[in-house]
């Protein structure tokens, strides 16, 4: 009687880790999930699917059919990633409940390949990219893609300005400067002369 319970509780497990429809593993966390390139990413891609249709999104060389990187997109919410200049095909599997790495989204996944797409310079200060939109598949949705583009330029990085060491006047308002010591004042103490100012690189969505 022992055995016969027992042999039916393991049949109850067997039967929940493998019915369909049953959930093997957690989705992996929204973002970034492996990058295979040693190029700078620094080209904007971003994702917008509705809430419900996750995604988990991979960049391929259309050519090699190489692997540049993966991500998992969660419904719902704004996702970007930077990826490497050159040209790509978007490929995304889509679905509601993520199963694991083999099945992914189970029988209803959708598979949807958008490309090439291509992520270059336009200019010395253009860093072009896309957006792709997505609706309700299951529902019949579109999909939209539209350019996305980063601009930047550098500035000089102001420093704040110094205040004058102890024993020594107030700048002279009419020449802006402080006025020169008397050759028999001490060197004024303090700390060092600031050093020269540098430069700051702003980064800006531009479309």
């Amino acid at each position: 009687m022992i055995r016969a319970l027992l042999q039916s509780v393991t049949c109850a497990v067997a039967f929940v880790l493998f019915a369909p429809g049953v959930p093997f593993a957690a989705p992996p966390e929204p973002g970034l999930i492996a990058s295979h390139t040693a190029l700078p990413r620094s080209f904007p891609l971003l994702v917008q699917s509705p809430a419900g249709q996750d995604a988990l999104l991979r960049l391929v060389d259309p050519d090699t059919g190489t692997l540049v990187l993966s991500a998992y997109v969660r419904g719902g919410a704004f996702f970007r990633v930077l990826v490497p200049p050159g040209r790509y095909d978007i490929r995304l599997d889509l679905g509601a409940t993520w199963q694991d790495d083999t099945a992914l989204f189970g029988p209803d996944t959708r598979h949807l390949v958008i490309g090439p797409l291509d992520f270059a310079l336009t200019d010395v200060a253009r860093k072009q990219g896309h957006r792709i939109v997505l609706g309700d598949l299951a529902a019949g949705g579109g999909v939209a893609v539209r350019g996305l583009s980063l601009c930047q330029r550098r500035e000089v990085a102001r420093l704040p300005h110094a205040a004058p060491p102890p024993g020594v006047g107030p700048a002279d308002p009419v020449a802006g400067r402080l006025p020169p010591l008397a050759s028999a004042d001490p060197a004024p103490p303090g700390p060092p002369p600031l050093p020269a100012p540098g430069s700051l690189l702003r980064v800006r969505v531009c479309d």
